[in-house]
């Protein structure tokens, strides 16, 4: 495999990150919005709320695969960038 094909597959890998990293945000803010009204009778989710701590710990779930999409982004860009100055140098 050349060295610009070899650009091209890390180019995908990293707008496929990227977009699961979009998609894992926009998720995120669906089932934030949906356990607010599903679990606390519409109201909303205060410190004061009983449900609080339980919402603090479900953001924390969500939020963990939100940032394992991010750092799987980060990794793919860093690919790419190595497979670009590669192909560049002419060292692949």
């Amino acid at each position: 495999m050349s060295s610009l094909e070899i650009v091209g597959l890390r180019a995908i890998e990293y707008v496929t990150a990227l977009n699961a990293l979009r998609k894992s945000k926009y998720a995120l803010l669906e089932r934030m919005a949906l356990y607010d009204k599903g679990f606390n009778g519409g109201r909303r989710v205060t410190r004061d709320n009983p449900l609080y701590e339980n919402l603090e710990a479900f953001c924390f779930y969500e939020f963990r695969d939100k940032y394992k999409a991010r750092s799987e982004a980060n990794n793919a860009k860093r690919r790419l960038m190595r497979a670009v100055l590669k192909h560049e140098s002419g060292v692949a």
